[in-house]
């Protein structure tokens, strides 16, 4: 297969094709090994929840080779990411500062960058035990401690 694609490279080209070609069947295969090594527990955890709920497994073995043959391609091709990132980063399509930005729940969806400040989410505002108004929450809504005040606990 080389000897199709090695003439239509440039030299430069053909000094990141090699190292390129290494580093993505590493990262594939490691992501295979990941996953089948990580599948049993996921099987055991699938067969837990339906008895959980009352439903009889159906184990066959198509729909079984069928799961875990898209459940490896899926996790060999997410472990290829870092080699996408690297591929654009080098292109110029991300930079650091880009990737350092990250998506604000609750901002309307806009990007702030992760050191960015923002009023909600000063330690004070998180407290899960304050009002939003700045006091403190009743003791109804307190988890325990209504009880506590009733002489209950």
């Amino acid at each position: 297969m080389w000897g199709f694609f090695e003439p239509a490279l440039e030299p430069k080209e053909r000094r990141w094709a090699v190292p390129f070609v290494v580093l993505a069947t590493f990262f594939f295969l490691s992501g295979v090994v990941f996953c089948y090594v990580l599948c049993p527990q996921c099987f055991r955890y699938f067969f837990e929840f339906n008895k959980g709920m009352g439903v009889q497994p159906e184990l066959t073995l198509a729909p079984y080779l069928y799961f875990l043959m898209r459940f490896l391609l899926a996790v060999g091709v997410s472990f290829e990411l870092p080699l996408v990132l690297m591929i654009a980063a080098v292109a110029g399509f991300v930079n650091s500062a880009g990737m350092g930005q990250v998506l604000a729940p609750g901002d309307g969806g806009h990007l702030r960058h992760r050191g960015d400040h923002h009023p909600d989410n000063r330690p004070d505002n998180l407290h899960p035990r304050r009002h939003p108004d700045g006091g403190p929450l009743p003791a109804q809504h307190r988890p325990g401690e209504a009880r506590r005040e009733e002489g209950q606990a």
